[in-house]
């Protein structure tokens, strides 16, 4: 996931995300002053975060700046799950690759393409060398599902 990505969905559910923390889902501070800015995006955060971002930057080069982690990208991957969550992902974020996980733990890569549709790429715990890939139209009805290997 990309900056810029973290920092759309910020302005664009910023009347939702009010008063929350777009990293951890928690609430942040009242005074706008005692909130953190992230290193990794142009958003505020709660302090808490803040302190976690700078500890990360100082020792945990590999976790810093995973936007995969943030509580408001998490709740958008869990919307693809329906028809109205795939559209409403695919009018977001645009044309691109995401990752995270779904709701039951596992791994899925989301391609979309502004206008024609999306894919949803997941390895299910049963079957863990596989991609289930399931295509959808623009307006996130199922066209049609696939296996292909992972690769592994």
């Amino acid at each position: 996931m990309r900056k810029d990505v973290i920092e759309k969905l910020v302005a664009e559910y910023e009347i939702f995300w009010d008063g929350l923390c777009p990293r951890c889902g928690r609430a942040m501070e009242q005074e706008k002053a005692m909130r953190a800015l992230s290193r990794y995006a142009d958003v505020s955060i709660c302090s808490s975060c803040g302190m976690e971002e700078a500890l990360q930057d100082f020792g945990d080069k590999e976790n810093a700046g995973n936007f995969k982690v943030w509580q408001m990208y998490k709740e958008l991957l869990e919307g693809v799950e329906n028809r109205e969550g795939r559209k409403n992902f695919m009018s977001i974020l645009g044309s691109g690759l995401y990752e995270g996980t779904n709701t039951a733990g596992e791994s899925v890569l989301v391609g979309v393409e502004q206008g024609k549709g999306m894919l949803i790429k997941t390895i299910h715990a049963s079957k863990p060398k596989w991609y289930e890939v399931v295509e959808y139209d623009e307006s996130g009805y199922q066209c049609g599902v696939t296996y292909e290997p992972t690769g592994d």
